[in-house]
């Protein structure tokens, strides 16, 4: 399935390369999908990011007026799939993910912040190692968001 989209992926670059787009209805996009080159292009940073700003830089690759973009929550979903994060819900309702035990494989970290209105919150850090963890399971993780369906109407 993987090989399939990878060679259709060659030959849509092909084909926009050297001017043969075909009409696309505006309300049909494309789940979000990245090829090998695209992948490659990921920039992953030294320092230790939220996992919003991780992705966003990812969604910075691919054209938002085909295709969906990959949401942060995708990301943190699977993760929690695996066994890395796990969801945690407030007294307060507010449910939000935690570490696990197996975080630390990841060398995943979290923070405690305070807000502009002094509320202390934590957030969870991404290193280069889970950066790169995460770019490497890309296609699992797209798999696990979207199942098979690679085509959806808004």
């Amino acid at each position: 399935n993987r090989e399939i989209l990878n060679k259709i992926s060659i030959i849509l670059e092909y084909l926009i390369k050297v001017g043969m787009v075909p009409a696309v209805d505006k309300r049909v996009k494309f789940n979000f999908y990245l090829s090998e080159k695209q992948k490659q292009t990921i920039e992953i940073s030294e320092d230790p990011v939220s996992i919003s700003e991780f992705i966003f830089n990812i969604n910075e690759i691919i054209d938002t007026s085909n295709m969906k973009k990959l949401p942060a929550t995708a990301v943190t979903k699977w993760l929690a799939h695996i066994g890395y994060l796990k969801t945690t819900t407030t007294e307060k309702g507010m449910i939000f993910k935690t570490l696990t035990e197996k975080a630390s494989e990841l060398e995943l970290i979290c923070v405690e912040k305070t807000n502009q209105y002094g509320n202390k919150y934590s957030v969870n850090l991404y290193p280069p190692k889970a950066q790169k963890f995460i770019v490497d399971n890309l296609d699992k993780i797209i798999d696990y968001h979207y199942g098979s369906s690679t085509i959806s109407i808004e």
